[in-house]
């Protein structure tokens, strides 16, 4: 799967909204995961060139 990388970023924003106690927020965003992993799960692949630049660490 090509979107990897989304799924990366919106767990982060959980993890940040978990550690700052922002408990709606933090459950908003396991919904926002749970449809986005079904959605890009049914996407198509994305041509290489969409994919955005590697995060560094």
């Amino acid at each position: 799967m090509t979107h990897d990388w989304i799924l990366d970023v919106l767990s982060d924003l959980r993890a940040y909204a978990e550690r700052n106690a922002l408990s709606e927020l933090a459950a908003g965003l396991d919904e926002t995961l749970r449809l986005a992993r079904a959605e890009l799960g049914a996407a198509p692949p994305v041509p290489e060139q969409d994919e955005p630049p590697p995060r560094p660490n």
